[in-house]
């Protein structure tokens, strides 16, 4: 009997139809449960805009609830750790707002985003709930081997419009490696973000999604 996988991703592991464009066979998920289909019974689950916190609640309660897998591979991280001008509770009021006011809003956080960013630092999920809700998902999946792909560094681009974001992804990664130990998957090439990543540099390329393709099929295989 074929052991079961849980390709388990945020937006990382979705086709993605800006310029240029990465279609459904261009995906990592796509390309390692063709090419391992005949060892391996694959499962997706990929979730837009996917943190740990949202991760936890959908593993007891939600879209995850259901599965009983052998192996998983989880793709999270980057909407945890980017250091935002507004925080997700302020983005929820915004849209409760006159458009007026909303618009006003908008433009002012838009003017002045990186001063507000090193201003207030927020973070979706700060770094020690960020460990606690990976804890707490492996031990709803205590039966699995769980495998987790690192965070990828900013492009130039993301970097110049985010000073802090590479920092940030340094310590989430830290908390992955520490979590996982050789469950900790890094298939990024030092150094090489720009070519990894879509112009919006947070996106996988198609090389991006290659390379972590290459890495998680070294691992199934072994």
């Amino acid at each position: 009997m074929r052991k079961k996988v849980l390709l388990l991703t945020d937006s990382l592991g979705l086709p993605r139809m800006n310029t240029p464009t990465i279609q459904d066979s261009d995906v990592w998920t796509y390309s390692v449960a063709e090419r391992l289909k005949e060892k391996y019974s694959f499962y997706f689950q990929r979730i837009g805009g996917l943190h740990t916190r949202e991760l936890v609640s959908h593993s007891q309660f939600g879209y995850l609830a259901g599965y009983s897998p052998d192996i998983i591979i989880l793709q999270i991280g980057i909407v945890d750790c980017t250091p935002r001008s507004v925080s997700e509770k302020e983005l929820k009021l915004f849209q409760f707002l006159p458009d007026r006011i909303s618009n006003i809003i908008h433009s002012y956080v838009k003017r002045n985003h990186i001063k507000l960013i090193t201003k207030r630092r927020i973070k979706y999920v700060h770094p020690d709930e960020f460990k606690d809700n990976l804890k707490r998902f492996k031990e709803i999946f205590k039966y699995a081997r769980v495998f987790a792909v690192a965070i990828s560094l900013p492009n130039a681009t993301l970097s110049k419009k985010n000073p802090f974001l590479s920092e940030a992804v340094g310590i989430y990664n830290g908390i992955l490696k520490e979590l996982f130990g050789s469950s900790f998957i890094d298939p990024y090439p030092a150094k090489d973000a720009d070519r990894m990543l879509l112009e919006d540099g947070i996106h996988l390329s198609y090389d991006g999604h290659m390379a972590v393709a290459k890495a998680v099929e070294t691992v199934l295989k072994s």
